[in-house]
């Protein structure tokens, strides 16, 4: 350039960048400069681009991230409405002999919330005694038959521990053959069953069960979700 000035054919001041077209496609140094844009002399032809590149790139990631965020919380929300609750309450009345007679330990009635009246069967499947407050264990089958629709049987997986009153259960496991009807309470834990029918058929899910015994009357109840 004449004069003896230095020449700038491109720059970036405050984060913009500038392009000129000039004779030689330069612009003097010491040019006036706002917001990035040197202000040329008379006859110069001065391009601005408001947002350089690299701006450009951080929006653009920015975007990126915002639209993945909302996808994933869309999809937990998804996941989460897909689960729901379940509650269920039980009471049996069981008499000696047992157990009933289609084979269930105690069999009787449930409650189920949004599927209505049910039967209820209790099916053990393997017990281990030990002689302490709560230290036996128990495996069971439980299914839930609706009133309403016969074709619909609810069936649980079920284990969870015996626990006795008094000391140690000591009256419980002496009385051996004759123990039936001193109270104790089953504390459960179950998972649905891939065998369950009709409205349960393709459902999973889990939760827990407290179940009290009293002589021969049973009350208790279930809660959990299924999926």
């Amino acid at each position: 350039m004449s004069g003896g000035r230095t020449a700038y054919c491109a720059g970036t001041e405050r984060g913009l960048m500038v392009a000129a077209k000039r004779r030689g496609a330069c612009w003097p140094k010491g040019a006036d400069v706002l917001w990035g844009a040197p202000l040329l002399d008379k006859g110069g032809d001065l391009m601005v681009i408001a947002t350089g590149s690299r701006s450009r790139s951080i929006a653009r990631r920015l975007m990126l991230v915002s639209a993945l965020v909302v996808a994933l919380s869309l999809a937990f929300t998804g996941a989460a409405s897909a689960q729901t609750p379940f509650q269920a309450t039980i009471s049996a009345t069981q008499l000696l002999p047992v157990p009933c007679s289609n084979g269930a330990f105690v069999c009787g009635t449930a409650d189920l919330a949004g599927y209505g009246p049910a039967s209820w069967n209790f099916f053990v499947t393997g017990s281990t005694a030990v002689q302490t407050s709560c230290g036996s264990s128990y495996t069971a089958t439980i299914d839930f038959t609706l009133a309403s629709d016969p074709n619909s049987t609810l069936v649980l997986d079920e284990s969870g521990s015996l626990c006795f009153p008094g000391l140690d259960g000591r009256s419980f496991f002496a009385e051996g053959p004759n123990s039936y009807g001193h109270p104790f309470t089953v504390v459960g834990s179950w998972t649905v069953d891939p065998t369950s029918t009709g409205q349960f058929v393709g459902l999973s899910g889990s939760g827990t069960d407290l179940l009290n015994s009293a002589g021969a009357h049973w009350d208790g109840s279930y809660s959990g979700t299924l999926s």
